[in-house]
């Protein structure tokens, strides 16, 4: 697979572009970090993406959120988790 062993993190995951992001990206075979703010609509994300023959993580969030924002930091940017690819796809930025 082409992103066999690559970690991607994928934010609005819970439906629309980010969901399909998140799918296709597990299809190729990244292990998909995906956020939303609804915890369902990450579960079923997560649902398709088992069903595709991938794995995920759900961290479920609101980017309007600074103390959020910054443990993303914290726990995966800083800390040098090994990110393969980013995509921000939120449906609403801000409060």
């Amino acid at each position: 697979m082409i992103l066999a062993e690559s970690i991607a993190l994928v934010t609005g995951a819970s439906r629309g572009i980010g969901a399909a992001t998140a799918i296709a990206l597990a299809r190729l075979g990244a292990h998909v970090v995906i956020t939303a703010r609804t915890q369902g609509g990450l579960e079923d994300t997560d649902d398709a993406i088992r069903t595709a023959g991938g794995a995920a993580t759900l961290l479920p969030m609101d980017l309007a959120a600074q103390d959020q924002i910054d443990a993303i930091d914290r726990a995966f940017i800083s800390g040098s988790a090994g990110w393969t690819c980013w995509c921000i796809a939120p449906g609403r930025w801000g409060a």
